[in-house]
Formats: C-alpha cells, sequence, structure tokens
C-alpha cells in the first residue's frame, strides 16, 4: 500500500483507476487493448506427439483436414533360416500412460480412412532449416493397402486396449520378408525396401490422434524331422510421424487472412497447429506515465485474462487447449528469434543447426518477461491468466520499444528442449475465440496493480 495527494481526476480517461488514493487498483478493460488476429507460417509437423487424421467443419474456423505419413523403424532380427510368411498388420497406438485418446469435433459418425503406400522418402533436410513443416506433402502409391473405419464406441473400446488393428494386403509384408533374407540389416535399409504409409481422411466428421504404432509381421518355421510348425511375429515399430494439414476457410471471418493480411476486428482467434494466432498490444503504455502525471510508475503486478467462448458449436464440440502460449513479437509484428542451436548425434557428429522460431529469449531482459508469461497460461475456471508484469515494466522504463506486442497461440513455446533435441508441439487443433470489446463476458481485459512516484 502506499500514500499520496495527488488528485487521479485528471487521469487520461485511458486510464480507469478507482477513485481511492491509498492502494491504488487500476483494471484497465478490453477498449484500452488492441487485437487483431493473425497467420504464422512456423507450426512444426515432424515429432509431433500424435499424427492426426481426419476432417471436420467448424462453421467458425473453417473446413480442417489432416492426413498423417508414418516411416518405420527396424528394430528386431527376424529369427530362423526356413522361415514361411503369413501376413501382416499395423496396430495404432491410441492411448498411451500419461497420453489420454485424443479426438477433436463430432466423433458420433463413422470414420473412414485409407492407407496407401509412400513413393518418396520422409527426410529431413539439411543446411540451416532443419524441420518439417504441416503443409508438407509426399507422394504415394494410389492403390490401396488398407480401408478401415472407426466409431465414438469403438475409440471407448480402444480406450482400454490402447490400439486398433488393420491387416494390410499380404504382398506388403511378404516384400518385407524377402527383403530381409538378403540386405534388410539397418533403419536405412528397412527405408528402402519401405519408404513408409499415407493415411487418407474420408468425409469425416472429426479428427483422431496416433500416438505411434507397429507393423507386425506373422510367420512361421519348420524345425526338426517332423516338420514342426512354430508360429512367430515380429514388430516394425512406427518412426518419424509426418502431418499435412489443409485449411478451408472460405464463408467464414478468417477466409481473407494470410501471413501478410491481419484481420483487425474485436472478434479473435486461436487455433493450434493451423498458425492462427492473436497479437495483443498496449498503445496505452506509451503515455502512462504522463497520463499519471507521474515521475515513476512502478507496476507491482499486471494480469492479462482471456475468457473464451464456449458458446454454440465453439464450446464442447471444438473445446480450447489446456494451455496457450505467449510469444514476444517485435516493432514490425515479427516473432523474436534465439541465436541458432546446433543438434548433435550420440557421438557428437553434427547433424543440422536450427534457429528456434518460438523462444522469447532474444536477450537476457526476455528470458525473464518468459519465465513470468508462463507462469498462468492454463486453462482453469474458464480464462487463462498471462503473467506480463515484466513485460509491461521494461515498456514504461524504455527498455522495451511500446510497439513491440505479444503473439497469443496454442503451439508450445520451444521446438528445442534441454538436451538440443526437438521437443514435439503440445496442442493439437483446439480453438477458442475471445472479444475485444467492452460488456461481454468472453473478453480480454488486462489487470494492473501500480504504484506512482
Amino acid at each position: 500500500m502506499f500514500g499520496c495527494n495527488r488528485g487521479y481526476d485528471d487521469v487520461n480517461k485511458s486510464i480507469q483507476p478507482s477513485q481511492s488514493s491509498v492502494g491504488t487498483f487500476v483494471k484497465i478493460d478490453s477498449t484500452n487493448i488492441k487485437t487483431s488476429t493473425v497467420l504464422y507460417d512456423f507450426v512444426l509437423s515432424n515429432n509431433s506427439i500424435r499424427a492426426l487424421i481426419g476432417e471436420y467443419n467448424n462453421p467458425i474456423f473453417g473446413k480442417l483436414k489432416s492426413e498423417s505419413y508414418f516411416q518405420f523403424s527396424l528394430q528386431s532380427i527376424i529369427p530362423g533360416p526356413n522361415i514361411k510368411y503369413d501376413s501382416v498388420a499395423i496396430y495404432f497406438n491410441v492411448q498411451e500412460d500419461g497420453l489420454a485418446q485424443y479426438s477433436y469435433g463430432n466423433p458420433d459418425e463413422i470414420q473412414n480412412f485409407k492407407i496407401h503406400r509412400l513413393t518418396e522418402d520422409i527426410y529431413l533436410p539439411y543446411g540451416n532449416i532443419k524441420a518439417l513443416y504441416n503443409n508438407q506433402t509426399y507422394t504415394f502409391d494410389n492403390n490401396i493397402l488398407a480401408e478401415f473405419s472407426i466409431s465414438q464406441k469403438e475409440l471407448a473400446i480402444i480406450g482400454k486396449t490402447k490400439n486398433i488393428r488393420v491387416a494390410l494386403k499380404s504382398d506388403f509384408g511378404k516384400e518385407i520378408i524377402d527383403n530381409y533374407r538378403t540386405y534388410l540389416k539397418s533403419d536405412n535399409d528397412l527405408t528402402k525396401s519401405v519408404k513408409g504409409i499415407y493415411i487418407k481422411s474420408e468425409n469425416n466428421t472429426a479428427v483422431w490422434g496416433i500416438l505411434g504404432g507397429y507393423l507386425r509381421l506373422y510367420y512361421h518355421d519348420f524345425y526338426g524331422n517332423n516338420n514342426i510348425k512354430t508360429p512367430y511375429n515380429v514388430d516394425i515399430p512406427i518412426g518419424q510421424k509426418v502431418r499435412n494439414l489443409q485449411v478451408d476457410r472460405q464463408n467464414t471471418a478468417l477466409a481473407n487472412l494470410s501471413s501478410t493480411t491481419p484481420i483487425e476486428t474485436q472478434t479473435c482467434f486461436v487455433q493450434a497447429s493451423t498458425g492462427v494466432g492473436t497479437r495483443v498490444q498496449f498503445p496505452f503504455l506509451e503515455n502512462f506515465e504522463k497520463d499519471l502525471k507521474a515521475t515513476k510508475v512502478v507496476i507491482n503486478k499486471a494480469e492479462l485474462v482471456i475468457r473464451p467462448d464456449l458458446s454454440s458449436s465453439n464450446g464442447e464440440t471444438y473445446g480450447p487447449p489446456s494451455q496457450i502460449f505467449p510469444y514476444l513479437l517485435d516493432q514490425f509484428g515479427n516473432v523474436k528469434k534465439s541465436n541458432p542451436v546446433t543438434i548433435k548425434d550420440n557421438n557428437g557428429v553434427e547433424l543440422r543447426t536450427i534457429q528456434n522460431p518460438f523462444t522469447l529469449n532474444d536477450q537476457a531482459q526476455d528470458q525473464q518477461v518468459q519465465n513470468d508469461a508462463l507462469s498462468k497460461v492454463n486453462f482453469n475456471n474458464g480464462e487463462y491468466k498471462i503473467n506480463l508484469t515484466t513485460y509491461l515494466q521494461g515498456m514504461i522504463d524504455g527498455k522495451r520499444d511500446f510497439k513491440e506486442s505479444i503473439l497469443i497461440a496454442a503451439e508450445t513455446q520451444s521446438i528445442i528442449n534441454e538436451n538440443n533435441t526437438f521437443k514435439p508441439p503440445l496442442a493439437e487443433i483446439n480453438s477458442f475465440v475471445f472479444y475485444n470489446k467492452p460488456n461481454t463476458p468472453y473478453n480480454i481485459k488486462l489487470k494492473i496493480i501500480y504504484s506512482t512516484f
């Protein structure tokens, strides 16, 4: 608490403090915050926690279709000199310990999918660009390896068994067995033989997630003079997973949204994995001290509160992400980037160099901003809370350009973890809407407690 004799009646009307001069609490509503919906293009696809397959039509965000590519990783030796091939199937894991089954949209109807064989290698490019993004595509064989369907009821059963089994065409597995006899001894050899598979969505109403899985080869062997038949199977795990997301925003409020054309309206949008986020600016900060007729303003606490609109189709069917992430933008609206990070293999050999597009720690000062901002971003009690105390104080003190801003997005804050390896995105395709207009229950507000001197 503090005491002073300043008169607060002449404070600029963009600032709305209480009339008490002791323990002043200022609540600045959404009319003092500038927002715009933007489209960014750095959403990673490779090494995602889940592959996403399916599609839906959200009347707010448009039509979204997600299809996925899979590589396999040879980790087992096929035993026996007299093996006889039987069949092949693929198992998809939809739930693991600590990671729940994921579906998004309206899964009540039966969802249909087709599996094709890839005819192009999945690879990470070299040079300065070391990641794959959500618009990546690969060629595939038009012949279908398998078709399968799934319903919400089956997903509930799968939640207990944790996987779904799909039989593939027999000659697909026989080729692996035949090639193994000659040269399949490593992942690279396997990739030469089987580049991977592609799962295509067929007019569905929901998207569901695949955490991983494995290709299972069934075969048998004969031993001894009695030709005793001994059945075997060998599992070839799914390795790299790459998503391809296609979005059609026609006939929505986001129809004209592009990476160069933000939308400045009072309705704000955030959608994970598609690059849709909201830029938040605080123009009143430029004259904050002047408006208060203060020589010094110390922000004791600044909290950005966002209440998503969960009504109608944006509610239970298309729910919000469990957490959001605030990223620092420069005065031109570009995401700040860190110094390049070198990725090495287990032998210390340099594999690739990445300049992290999500990081906040462009400077030591920004590292503190990141730590503060990420302290309260989980969706709890119907709202997100983001601590901006350090960030706003830096603007008032002139250490930051007041034209800087914050991007509210739903992707993980970093693609690099402490061991310099890829860290997958946390959010899937969850979305929400909020507003920047007064007298609405689902608006954005900046709450500030400050002292003046």
